[in-house]
């Protein structure tokens, strides 16, 4: 199964958010979403913690970040899981 980091942290309503629309979909296409504080980690704080929620796919590429909207979402997964763009 192929699989998507959700950068997140404690406390973060935006992230809680986007977690359950992330989990919705990613579902949807056979995606597993590995959560990810960004909080427990200083490189991930110093990188991405500005910028949560973050979903990551394979070598770490941004696929979607902040405001996670199910049009956005269902996009960058899709285009994930197809491998193009």
């Amino acid at each position: 199964m192929r699989r998507v980091e959700f950068l997140t942290r404690e406390g973060c309503p935006l992230c809680d958010e986007g977690r359950a629309r992330v989990g919705r979909i990613a579902s949807l296409l056979g995606l597993q979403v590995d959560d990810v504080d960004v909080d427990a980690d200083p490189a991930l704080r110093e990188a991405y913690g500005g910028r949560v929620p973050v979903v990551l796919g394979p070598d770490g590429v941004v696929l979607a970040e902040g405001r996670l909207t199910a049009g956005g979402v269902t996009a960058a997964l899709l285009r994930m899981r197809l491998g193009v763009g």
